[in-house]
């Protein structure tokens, strides 16, 4: 899941029913407000749902979608078949046609190598230059977003062969940590994975 960065109010999901869903709730967002200041007990609140998502498909990818991720108004997603989607929806396309796959545009296709299983979750520093993911077999590929599909580096670390399941690159990209399935944590700073 990850929150707009430009439109408050809206946020991406993904999940192991192959679905990406953009949702709103900007019809309640007094209402979130409301609940922050709220003084009574909690079960007094009067609760409101958002039902149904502004966007669905389960054609953006085929299989389980581990992560996804806002990249302006684009949005970067994966599943389990080795690829980071960039892609874009025509929200306004997709409430007059409701044909999930006539609104999506995919626009780049970054490759990643051993990242077949599920539950491989990929990171972006603030800036979205640099992209960070994991595979099943203990290495790390960094993108640079804007210049190449294929990574700019592979990194690894000696004995490191559990998967890395979650990667997290910093404010300013200058570190990238990953947290694998041993229970272990890496660190690689910028003079490693930035090329010149």
């Amino acid at each position: 899941m990850d929150f707009h960065p430009l439109r408050p109010g809206h946020f991406a999901s993904c999940g192991m029913d192959s679905a990406v869903k953009i949702w709103s709730y900007t019809d309640f967002r007094t209402v979130v407000e409301d609940s922050n200041s709220w003084g009574e007990e909690p079960s007094r609140f009067t609760t409101r749902y958002v039902q149904y998502p502004i966007f669905s498909s389960s054609k953006v990818h085929g299989n389980y979608v581990d992560c996804i991720r806002w990249l302006g108004d684009l949005l970067l997603s994966k599943s389990v078949d080795d690829r980071i989607l960039l892609w874009s929806v025509d929200l306004q396309q997709n409430q007059k046609n409701k044909n999930s796959l006539e609104s999506v545009d995919f626009l780049q296709e970054y490759h990643l190598e051993h990242a077949d299983i599920w539950f491989i979750r990929f990171s972006l520093d603030f800036h979205c230059k640099y992209l960070a993911v994991g595979n099943r077999i203990g290495k790390v590929f960094v993108y640079d977003v804007e210049k190449s599909t294929e990574p700019i580096q592979r990194l690894g670390a000696t004995g490191l062969k559990s998967a890395v399941r979650q990667t997290a690159v910093s404010y300013d990209g200058s570190s990238i940590l990953c947290c694998c399935e041993d229970s272990s944590v890496h660190r690689w700073d910028a003079s490693t994975f930035k090329q010149s």
